[in-house]
Order: C-alpha cells, then structure tokens, then sequence
C-alpha cells in the first residue's frame, strides 16, 4: 500500500533507478522509478517525516523528522544503521556532504548540527538563526553549508570551522528551501513571500528575483547541469525558470493542493513533485508533460491506490471503497466509468 497522508519528501536516486518519498504518516518508502512498484516501506519515525534523500553513491538513505531524530537506512533493504538524536526538536531538513562522509540538519530549535555519516558522532552544533531553520544544503565542494529559515535569513558558513560568513535578506516572510548551483557560484531560495531569489555565493548579493507563484513557495531545486530552476509551491503549481535570466519556461498543473517537494532526476530529462492532495508525480522536464501519476487516498475510511498513465484509455483508479470493489475503473472518451477486473490491465501499482 501506498502512503496514507500528505507526500512531505521525495528524491532520485543518483542513479536514476529508484524513487523516495516520505510523509505524515510516518514512513520512507522506496520505489521503482521505471514501472512505480512498491520496492520496500521502512518505520521507525515516531511521527512525521519531514525530509528524505540519498547517500551519494546511492547505498543509503537519510531521514529526519517531526520526533527530532536523523536515521540512517540502508538503501538495500531498509534495514536501520544509525539513530541520530540530539536536536531538540523538530528536524525539518538535512543533506548529505559530497563525500557521503558527513551529514548537515537543520530543526526547531534554531541550530544547525554536522554529523559524522558513518559513526554519528556529533562535530559541530551552528547557531546564528533566530527561529526555526527550514532547509539546508552543502556546497558543491563541501566546503560550505548554506540554511534557511523563519527569521526569514538565508545564511551561508564555513563547513570547516561552522563560523558564518553571510547573511542574505530580503525575504519578506519565512524561506522555506535554499540549494546551490552546480558550480557552487549560486544560491537559490523560496519562502512565504511567493518568491524564489537568485544570489551570488561568494559575496552574498541577490541577482534576480522570480516571481508567479501565487502563495508560499515551499520548494526549490537546481537542474544538474544548473541551467533551470524548479519551484513549487501552495497555488499547485510546478514552475521552471531560466536561471540566466529568470524568464517563466513552463507552469505544470494538476496538483490538487499544495506542492511540498520537487526535484530533478540525475539526467535532467524528468521532473519529480509529491504534494498535499498524496500524489507523487513525474513530469518530462523538456516539454512539461505529465508521465505518471502515482496517488493515494481515503475513501469512507479505507485506503484507496491508483496510477494514471496519461494517453489510451485514461485508467484513473482502482480503490476499496464502501462498494468494496478491488480493480481497474476507467473513464472512456464519452466520461463513463466502467469497472473492469485486476486482469485487465495487471496489478495495482501504488506510490
């Protein structure tokens, strides 16, 4: 089964392979990028997931959330290797260094802390946000971190020492997400303000400011080769900008409610997003045409799954609703649903 609330985090693997998603209900849950089958669903978080994401070298998996622990996975079976404590409070992000060697997170209690990835050990805690810090990330090099949070602060520091060498404002409400380019040149945020920034990493100042979304932007990513931006945010909207000169590329609707994560597979081609109305969903990156939709609901209390592959009979659904009728429902051209058996079209797929 699929996840049974609001899709906080999702993310590639690096090798293009596998999905991860996590949510309020608790669970990380890996999937297979190419056919959406459910691999292996992991527990352990006593509340909320709020981030997930990938080791590097694709071995692991890291998550963070609303009971103030960090867990390392590992990504071959979902079997628990670390159990990292210490914030005192919500986690809301992290990142994993280049290297794979070191950990980055960032919580509720305002701190930023850097771990060892392989024993745990705590190296250094940061202090220099004045309210919750919402997102993180390392540098390209590794050799800084940048965070962002409700002070409406985007901070840039020294990954070696943890003392601060920028403060970016300009931000009108709380930053929800910040991330790095590529090359390590540029900085890029989103916040409550509907906007996403565009700065200059190594003195701090704004280079451009993107505006559309109408509502909070709750997330924001470069594209690997860091010619495009991606943002998404609570209009239900996916958004892809230039990043040279800021120019609106493509809108993508059909989120019915806000989008709370997105991101770009390692080659580019593909679009990530997952979002409060439990889909996740994979858009192609050259045209913004929809691929996939992988959804999760409740119908009178029951769980409800379903996948719709846009094109040919347009399947919309198979549910275990109060008819408590298991298989393929599909709307024809003339907007009649017929319900036709699991063989039909084979097994449910459910993310």
């Amino acid at each position: 089964t699929g996840h049974k609330d609001w899709v906080q985090a999702c993310a590639w693997s690096p090798d293009g392979g596998r999905l991860l998603s996590a949510g309020v209900d608790g669970t990380v849950r890996v999937w297979d990028a190419a056919d959406g089958s459910l691999l292996y669903t992991v527990t352990g978080h006593k509340d909320w997931v709020q981030a997930c994401a990938w080791s590097p070298d694709g071995g692991r998996l890291l998550s963070a959330g609303v009971d103030g622990t960090l867990r390392v996975w590992d990504a071959a079976d979902g079997s628990l290797l670390s159990t990292l404590t210490g914030h005192e409070g919500a986690v809301y992000a992290f990142a994993w260094s280049a290297d794979g060697g070191r950990l980055l997170s960032a919580g509720s209690d305002g701190t930023l802390r850097v771990w060892d990835a392989v024993d745990g050990s705590l190296l250094h805690t940061l202090t220099g946000h004045k309210d919750w810090v919402q997102a993180c990330a390392w540098s390209p090099d590794g050799g800084r971190l940048l965070s962002a949070g409700m002070d409406r602060a985007v901070q840039v520091w020294d990954a070696a020492d943890g003392s601060l060498l920028h403060t970016l404002t300009g931000h009108e409400g709380w930053v929800n997400a910040c991330a790095w380019s590529p090359d390590g040149g540029r900085l890029l945020s989103a916040g409550h303000d509907g906007t996403v920034r565009v700065w200059d990493a190594a003195n701090g100042s704004l280079l451009s400011t993107l505006t559309g979304h109408e509502g909070w932007v709750r997330a924001c990513a470069w594209s690997p080769d860091g010619g495009r931006l991606l943002s998404a945010g609570d209009d239900g909207t996916v958004r892809v900008w230039d990043a040279a000169n800021g120019s609106l590329l493509s809108t993508l609707t059909g989120h019915g409610g806000a989008v709370s994560a997105c991101a770009w597979s390692p080659d580019g081609g593909c679009l990530l997003s997952a979002g409060h109305d439990g889909t996740v969903r994979v858009w192609d990156a050259a045209n913004g045409s929809l691929l996939r939709v992988h959804l999760v609901w409740r119908t009178h209390g029951r769980p409800g799954h379903a996948v719709w592959e846009p094109g040919n009979n347009h399947i919309l659904a198979a549910s275990d609703d109060a008819w408590r009728w298991v298989g393929w429902q599909v709307r024809n051209a003339q907007g009649r649903v017929d319900r036709l058996p699991l063989e039909t079209f084979g097994a449910v797929v459910t993310v």
